[in-house]
């Protein structure tokens, strides 16, 4: 089994929703960011959290700012700094554009080139006109879920966040690579497809101790 090992980031994307008729939704998506550039116009705390998402996904992130807050410091080695007001040249070759600029001016007029560049743009301080929006992330492993209100509201989002990090803890991370090694086992061992999936569905229920005991019992010990 060939298996991905490339980051890949969750985000929505904007679309029209015709059964609504009259507001425009954005549709989770997820894509590849591995060596694509991004930049981040702006450099305080929501820059440094987009920027440091981006990072985790694989994107070449370039920051934008005439003055870079201390937060950067973490991600330094990691991103490069362009400590100049922002201009139309920054973003050339950008796959995205995050605005995260303090100054509206600067957010709008970053949109709008991107507009005319064709390059995906995200506004941090008002979702009009955003191709895309960051939903908020869970990350166990490979296993990644997202939440979104469409910007309605933020604490609710929080709220349901939380109630997620409580129920799939760091556990889950070994969980689903213990399923993924269970899987290529049965691949080889199991040639009713039914019954591959069942098993697969049986093992997905149980705790990560479980599944390591029915590994074992296909002849491959846990590493």
């Amino acid at each position: 089994m060939r298996r991905e090992n490339t980051p890949v980031c969750w985000m929505t994307f904007s679309l029209w929703d015709a059964a609504r008729g009259s507001e425009s939704m954005f549709m989770p998506i997820m894509i590849k960011l591995d060596g694509r550039e991004a930049a981040v116009i702006g450099a305080g705390k929501v820059a440094l959290s987009k920027a440091a998402t981006l990072l985790s996904f694989g994107a070449k992130v370039k920051v934008i700012a005439p003055e870079i807050s201390k937060g950067f410091e973490s991600l330094e080695g990691s991103v490069e700094i362009v400590k100049e007001p922002y201009d139309k040249k920054h973003i050339a070759g950008c796959f995205m554009v995050i605005a995260a600029s303090s100054s509206e001016k600067a957010n709008k007029q970053a949109m709008l080139d991107c507009k005319d560049m064709g390059i995906l743009c995200c506004r941090s301080d008002r979702q009009e006109g955003s191709d895309f929006i960051f939903p908020s992330v869970l990350k166990r492993g490979s296993l990644v879920m997202s939440v979104s209100t469409q910007g309605k509201s933020p604490a609710l989002c929080g709220v349901i966040m939380r109630e997620l990090e409580k129920a799939y803890g760091e556990e889950y991370e070994e969980k689903l690579e213990l399923l993924w090694k269970l899987r290529g086992m049965l691949a080889l061992s199991e040639k009713d497809q039914e019954q591959r999936a069942k098993r697969l569905r049986e093992a997905a229920a149980m705790d990560n101790y479980e599944i390591a005991r029915v590994i074992e019992s296909y002849g491959c010990k846990k590493d």
